[in-house]
């Protein structure tokens, strides 16, 4: 769907993609580049990583009421890798309804780690021995 990988979860949706810039990117370099200053739009919540010691990636809580966590993983290629957990979309529509976001922290604890160990079971398969921190 749209150039993505989308899976149901007992706790939502998970979604694996190559993150394209979109018309508002700022640098002329990579895509990385902009999402690791943190240019790519708001967020609630926004954290610099790197993962398995080989690559950089953000961590992003965004959406109407902190309904996801994105982690972007620069592997080196024009695109970035990004793997995000969702809530529940009928979960989400009911906070919106009563116009309740949902504590980041929730966020943090249920979907982020859940995005994160996705992005880490997959990276060593589609990037063999690269990385975006590799010598």
């Amino acid at each position: 769907m749209g150039g993505s990988c989308n899976a149901d979860m007992q706790w939502g949706e998970l979604s694996i993609a190559l993150l394209g810039p979109g018309s508002g990117r700022k640098s002329n370099a990579r895509h990385f580049v902009d999402v690791w200053n943190g240019d790519r739009g708001s967020a609630g919540y926004f954290q610099r990583s790197i993962l398995l010691d080989r690559y950089y990636a953000t961590t992003v809580i965004s959406g109407e009421v902190n309904e996801s966590c994105a982690v972007t993983v620069d592997t080196g290629s024009e695109l970035p890798f990004e793997v995000r957990a969702r809530m529940d979309f009928d979960e989400s529509m009911a906070l919106a309804k009563q116009d309740v976001d949902q504590p980041i922290d929730r966020a943090l604890r249920e979907y982020c780690p859940a995005a994160k160990e996705i992005a880490e079971k997959l990276l060593p398969l589609i990037d063999e021995n690269g990385g975006s921190r590799a010598n």
